[in-house]
């Protein structure tokens, strides 16, 4: 006899399985742009210009009740952006982090430069719970006290007291857009979409992230890594235990101007090289509106047990999508926003 929850899990792997390779809309924000995996059919979700999360289902694109961020962290203003750009799981937690950029004026927010756990579980497979850490806003003052090696970040930050133009994320300006741990799981590596360094992209270390998102320390700095993305900048990035490398998703620095467009490459760590991936080529061709800003290995039920799968979402930022209406999604009625996401296996 065939156990109920037998067939319930066999249903939700093949409703789950059958939606890779076509387009999945997640209705109810537009800027989407930071994911992790929960479990095998949980994704949560941060975008750019709200004070939320979202958890989403995969095989319905149903959501959860937004999970409100605190007041340290949104401040008190309703209209209020969070300006995440990235999420990773680290050491049990899930972390967050804004671009630390300036906005497209060249003027110094503080409210971009965050680093924050949303929340935690005690073992793998464990439930996850709420348990916001107290934001640090210390790291661009860690890149400022450091070394020669930071010199191309120090000068894309430039004087935090001034507002410089020419600094703006898009321009010459700072702009931290992905981060993962390490493949050891002992760094958060923060990779940047501008500046670059002959034409490479760069991904920096934070050493000590327990003791910064415990509030004991400020943030310690490691080594500065070039990564080859043919000229672009990092968009997002993770460790995929399941295929051994780190898997990034890569953008020019400006939309708006000409450019190589977006792309996805592994990278082992080791040294600036990268190997191209083509199993998104053709979504991208197909779909030139297609934004990618998070990429998310998936996970899988096996025995019982969740682990790593070679299945891997791609979500879109589709906040300057335009609608039927011919609106923007970021400025559609609430009930018209949604961003883009598709699932497909790399070997």
């Amino acid at each position: 006899m065939i156990r109920p929850i037998v067939i319930l899990l066999f249903c939700l792997a093949s409703t789950v399985a059958a939606a890779q390779g076509k387009l999945l809309e997640f209705r109810g924000i537009c800027d989407a742009s930071g994911a992790v995996a929960l479990d095998e059919n949980r994704i949560v979700v941060g975008d750019d210009e709200k004070a939320f999360l979202s958890i989403y289902r995969l095989d319905d694109q149903s959501r959860e009740p937004p999970i409100q961020l605190p007041a340290a962290i949104a401040g008190s203003d309703a209209k209020a952006e969070a300006d995440i750009e990235a999420a990773t799981i680290f050491q049990g937690r899930i972390v967050w982090i804004t671009s630390h950029g300036r906005d497209k004026n060249g003027e110094v927010e503080r409210d971009r430069s965050q680093l924050f756990a949303s929340h935690r579980r005690s073992a793998d497979g464990a439930p996850w719970q709420q348990d916001f850490s107290t934001p640090s806003r210390g790291l661009l003052g860690s890149i400022q006290s450091t070394g020669p090696s930071y010199e191309v970040l120090n000068k894309a930050i430039g004087d935090l007291s001034q507002t410089i133009e020419r600094l703006a994320p898009k321009k010459k300006g700072f702009n931290i857009e992905a981060m993962t741990a390490d493949k050891d799981g002992k760094l958060l590596l923060v990779g940047l979409r501008n500046p670059q360094e002959n034409k490479d992209a760069i991904v920096f270390e934070i050493t000590n992230a327990q003791d910064v998102l415990d509030g004991r320390e400020k943030p310690k700095l490691g080594r500065v890594l070039p990564v080859d993305l043919e000229g672009r900048g990092l968009r997002d990035m993770a460790w995929s235990p399941a295929h051994g490398a780190y898997l990034i998703a890569a953008g020019q620095v400006d939309d708006e101007v000409a450019g190589p467009g977006f792309a996805i490459f592994s990278w082992s760590g080791s040294d600036r090289k990268t190997t191209r991936l083509s199993a998104f080529d053709s979504i991208l061709a197909a779909h030139r509106d297609f934004h990618p800003e998070a990429i998310v290995p998936l996970l899988e039920r096996q025995d019982g047990r969740l682990i790593p799968s070679k299945r891997v979402l791609l979500i879109s930022d589709d906040g300057t999508k335009e609608l039927a209406s011919g609106k923007k999604c970021k400025k559609a009625d609430k009930e018209q926003k949604s961003f883009r996401g598709v699932i497909l296996p790399i070997n």
